[in-house]
């Protein structure tokens, strides 16, 4: 299937901006308000949420096949959770996995309710740091952040220099930016007479503290047994990955390998 320009222009404009939109684990409703918007526009997709949140994306007319083709991705990212408020001192607990020198007097942007981003600095760790690592953080003002907000780290929205997108959110918002622009290839192939499959999108919920969304969708039949799936994610460039080379497409993890047939055609 050959893209025209305009649509590749298009989807990098989508990449830059869902890669831009702050995110965290129980936090993920600014993501998934992007994509509502950008489903009000495709009325030949539907939208259903799970028990927890999950999000299926699908055709209203294409028949159900027996074994469905999931494209699926995370919608959270490591980020903080707002424990309490004193002024502009706050506890911040994280949720995701960094390397603790990123954590050295790191700068931080609190977000509230009302969409207010308010810039801060941490200050070092407090109190118990299990199960999650605890800080503390000076915010620039008191603008109202309280318990229960989250805060990220304060970096500038997402951009492409150099061929190269540099943006805060890329794992895994880049790869939901991708599976959007596939289902939107293939409802524009159905608009125009051509046969599509029964391929679908899953959002999940709270990766970063353990495949929390992922597992609730299997237990919950989100995912219909037999279903074949395509996780999207995005890893740190490596000497046998560099950016640049393409997509890697992983055959397996330490306990087994996925599906030779599915590994085959994608490869």
């Amino acid at each position: 299937m050959s893209i025209h320009q305009d649509r590749r222009t298009q989807h990098i404009d989508w990449l830059t901006a869902l890669t831009s939109v702050p995110t965290a684990t129980g936090h993920e409703h600014l993501v998934q308000a992007w994509i509502d918007d950008w489903l009000a526009e495709r009325p030949e997709l539907t939208c259903e949420s799970d028990e927890i949140g999950n999000r299926t994306i699908s055709f209203k007319d294409v028949e159900p096949a027996e074994r469905p083709v999931y494209f699926t991705a995370h919608l959270d990212h490591p980020a903080f959770h707002i424990e309490s408020v004193n002024g502009t001192s706050l506890e911040l607990t994280f949720r995701g996995g960094v390397m603790d020198d990123y954590f050295n007097e790191g700068k931080v942007v609190a977000h509230t309710p009302t969409g207010q981003r308010v810039r801060g600095r941490l200050l070092g760790t407090t109190g118990d740091q299990e199960p999650f690592k605890r800080f503390s953080c000076e915010l620039e003002a008191d603008e109202g952040v309280q318990p229960g907000d989250f805060a990220t780290w304060d970096l500038p929205d997402g951009k492409i220099e150099d061929g190269i997108l540099r943006t805060p959110v890329c794992d895994d918002l880049a790869a939901a930016a991708a599976a959007l622009a596939a289902i939107d290839e293939l409802r524009l192939a159905c608009n125009a007479g051509e046969p599509v499959g029964d391929v679908r999108l899953l959002f999940t919920l709270a990766e970063e503290v353990g495949f929390v969304g992922a597992i609730g969708a299997c237990k919950l039949g989100t995912i219909p047994k037999g279903a074949r799936l395509i996780a999207l994610e995005n890893s740190r460039a490596m000497s046998e990955a560099p950016i640049g080379e393409g997509p890697i497409v992983r055959v397996g993890d330490r306990l087994s390998i996925f599906s030779p047939a599915l590994t085959k055609a994608v490869c």
